[in-house]
């Protein structure tokens, strides 16, 4: 008969029922199959029950192990939040680990703060009643401190019921929730086909947090404090045009905050002291206030002012292969200023085909204005202007062989000479 002694020594059987025996003493080798044999006997008489080293238990003889079978509980040691048993451990030692690292994951990363940032802690706790108890549960309920500490992290899955509103589908139920359509067709075995009927109840998979980890504390930072923009007035520039005159320079301040967070997320934020170290330096920035004037002779009623100023360098009705002309190519330099030619409402503010970038204005009364090739667009379709507002920038985007403005005049809905309406 085999020592019982030695074989408690020798015999280490963990959670997952995998079972590794082996010997020790001078005389291991000689009762390596009597071991085996016994352990046999065991299994077939239903005589054990398993222990975790750390919790104290045992193999154990007649009335107490049979007891344990019966019951098919193991002692273990619980996480108990709000007073219910959540998650249940081999040992004390390893439920009080998995509760400090819960914590840990939630203080400030110094690597991940920003640069410079002084932060100290001043308290982390949990929100809810969270305590170590000595409980029971199956093998199967047991779990690894690395396992705890994921499901005290991420949460549990809970099946909560949803109903069915009005326009929902599969689809759009399983996007507003996290879910995929196939997750929601998994946990709701009884759908047929894919549509759903107002009013129905579907089972939906939600993770709720096991606990809230409450912390404060003070963080003291660099913060850059943004310069003012003055603007002057430059005769000497179009309207429309700006010019930087002097760079402005950003002060910096050193700020303390304290901060209060629940599981991560910003709660309350409180200044605590600002100081500051420099003092930031204005930007002047200069506008020009020149108005469009008539440049041309032999103009027309005056209706509309000339967008911009420049040489015409293809006139309207000009023959282009099998095309004609169907505007007034004016040179232009690219980045320079183009005005509305009159008061009125952005109808096309975008890329046009062979247009490029283009503004289209609707003056009313069957007239619209439309200006090509810009390499800029300061305007949105219905937006209201006024004559001589900036519409964008003069470029050579589209169909272009160089930077100019192409401008056209459509009268109900055909071209029309545009110097017939220039001042």
């Amino acid at each position: 008969m085999v020592n019982r002694k030695l074989l408690m020594t020798s015999l280490r059987i963990n959670f997952s029922l995998k079972v590794l025996p082996w010997l020790s003493g001078k005389k291991g080798r000689r009762y390596q199959v009597g071991a085996l044999a016994i352990l046999v006997s065991i299994f077939l008489m239903g005589g054990y029950y398993f222990v975790h080293k750390g919790s104290g238990l045992s193999l154990a003889d007649g009335q107490e192990t049979n007891q344990e079978n019966a019951n098919g509980l193991i002692d273990t040691w619980a996480i108990s939040v709000k007073g219910t048993p959540i998650l249940y451990l081999a040992s004390q030692a390893e439920a009080a680990e998995v509760l400090v690292e819960t914590k840990k994951n939630y203080l400030p990363n110094v690597k991940d703060a920003q640069k410079g940032a002084q932060i100290n802690v001043e308290r982390t706790e949990f929100l809810e009643d969270v305590q170590i108890v000595q409980s029971q549960s199956s093998v199967g309920q047991l779990k690894t401190k690395e396992e705890a500490i994921e499901a005290m992290l991420k949460g549990l899955d809970k099946t909560v019921p949803y109903t069915v509103k009005k326009g929902e589908s599969l689809w759009t139920v399983a996007r507003n929730n996290d879910m995929t359509v196939a997750e929601l067709e998994e946990i709701n075995p009884s759908l047929k086909g894919k549509y759903l009927q107002i009013g129905q109840t579907l089972n939906l998979k939600k993770i709720e947090p096991l606990v809230t980890v409450v912390s404060t504390l003070t963080m003291t930072v660099e913060e850059k404090i943004p310069c003012k923009v003055v603007y002057e007035n430059d005769s000497s520039l179009w309207k429309g045009q700006q010019k930087v005159k002097k760079a402005g320079t950003n002060g910096i301040r050193e700020v303390t905050y304290r901060i209060s967070k629940a599981n991560n997320q910003e709660t309350e934020k409180q200044t605590l002291q600002e100081k500051v170290l420099r003092e930031p330096e204005a930007k002047v920035v200069c506008t020009g206030k020149k108005a469009m004037v008539a440049s041309r002779d032999g103009g027309g009623s005056g209706t509309l002012g000339w967008p911009i100023r420049g040489k015409i360098t293809s006139p309207y009705g000009v023959k282009r292969g099998r095309s004609i002309h169907t505007g007034l190519d004016i040179d232009g330099v690219t980045g320079n200023p183009v005005f509305a030619a009159g008061a009125g409402t952005v109808t096309r503010a975008a890329w046009y085909g062979n247009y490029g970038k283009c503004v289209e204005i609707n003056h009313g009364k069957g007239m619209v204005t439309r200006y090509a090739h810009l390499s800029a667009l300061n305007v949105t379709v219905g937006q209201k202007i006024s004559r001589g507002d900036l519409l964008g920038k003069v470029g050579s985007t589209g169909r272009s062989t160089g930077s100019h403005l192409h401008f056209e005049v459509i009268k109900n809905g055909k071209f029309v000479s545009p110097r017939r309406y220039l001042n």
